[in-house]
């Protein structure tokens, strides 16, 4: 793995493992949601690096199948904390492309 996306990788899944530990220590519900929203967003990093890896050609895909398999895991736990708060990213959101009329913002506390 070239050494740029090295670092990009790692950085975006400590990132992961950092921002769900810090939501945890949060006690206002917005705040914790906030941080397993930000984590989910460093998951979604973290499997997109993997993808340039095998758009770039610097590996096969079947050696970042482990990779996405653990990420698409750790998004379904994330969603699963952010359901337990009553504060699921972009629930009854339209389909992806899609352009909304008005951003909504949910109300947590």
């Amino acid at each position: 793995m070239p050494f740029h996306h090295e670092k990009l990788t790692e950085r975006s899944g400590d990132s992961i493992a950092l921002n769900i530990a810090e939501g945890n220590g949060k006690f206002s519900r917005k705040e914790r949601a906030r941080f397993f929203q930000i984590a989910h967003g460093s998951a979604l990093e973290s499997a997109a690096s993997l993808d340039l890896l095998v758009a770039r050609r610097c590996c096969p895909a079947a050696g970042i199948a482990k990779g996405k398999a653990i990420l698409k895991e750790i998004v379904k736990m994330l969603f699963a904390m952010l359901d337990q708060l009553g504060c699921r990213i972009a629930a009854g959101s339209g389909a992806y492309g899609e352009i909304a009329d008005e951003e909504e913002e949910v109300e947590v506390d």
